[in-house]
């Protein structure tokens, strides 16, 4: 599709030069566009660059966590088929103050795992801490650990996402809202929206999508504002 837009914006121009009266325009611009490929013309007439940078889902949410991911130690106190049990030996561990406790599930195993060290020194410190404190079969393992990032990079992650968020919406003309009412009951709909009218100063819309309507609150560029209009209508009761 942005091929054919180039190529639209690209020879516009020339369909309307061409049809000028002068016939040996005509010729010489035939000849000279047969003569020339597509990426010829491009490269000599175009004038700007367009990037699209598409990101998955997965990869966005991945770049909003507050955390690398990279090699390192952590204390293993639990790994068991009980996973009443893994929680229980979680919620001791949380009781001593201890950060960055975690329950994971590996296959039939649930594991229970404490620290993010970048150094065994560090790890092999709270494990003493953990057998003073009555958990002697706690051990030391190698695996993947979570590295705070810099407040700074949060901040260039979150200035650059809602960035890439405001120009999508702008230019593809779309907007976030929150949904909050799917029903085939039309009048359901328009009550509920008047009722959320009254509610809240963002706008409130009852939109038919098919056979269903749907009430959809606010309208937003960023993604990041709509969320936190969610946070709100949830404490709500929605």
């Amino acid at each position: 599709m942005l091929r054919l837009l180039i190529v639209c914006g690209l020879f516009a121009g020339s369909f309307l030069f061409a049809q000028t009266p002068n016939e040996d325009l005509k010729k010489d611009l035939k000849s000279f566009l047969e003569n020339k490929s597509f990426p010829e013309l491009l490269n000599e007439f175009k004038q700007e660059t367009i990037q699209l940078t598409v990101t998955g889902r997965q990869e966005r949410s991945i770049a909003r966590r507050p955390y690398h991911m990279q090699d390192g130690y952590r204390c293993q106190v639990f790994a068991g088929t009980s996973l009443p049990s893994a929680e229980k030996i979680a919620n001791q561990l949380k009781a001593l103050n201890l950060d960055s406790v975690y329950v994971l599930q590996d296959e039939s195993l649930f594991k229970v795992q404490v620290g993010n060290f970048q150094q065994r020194t560090d790890a092999e410190a709270l494990l003493t801490q953990l057998q003073n404190a009555g958990y002697s079969g706690a051990w030391i393992i190698e695996g993947d650990v979570r590295v705070a990032k810099s407040e700074a990079e949060q901040q260039a992650i979150a200035e650059q996402e809602n960035k890439l968020e405001q120009q999508f919406s702008s230019e593809q003309n779309y907007y976030y809202a929150i949904q909050v009412m799917a029903t085939v009951d039309s009048e359901k709909a328009k009550q509920l929206s008047r009722d959320m009218e009254l509610r809240t100063q963002q706008p409130v819309q009852a939109a038919p999508q098919g056979s269903i309507w749907k009430v959809l609150v606010g309208k937003f560029n960023s993604r990041t504002d709509a969320e936190q209009l969610l946070r709100e209508l949830k404490k709500g009761g929605f």
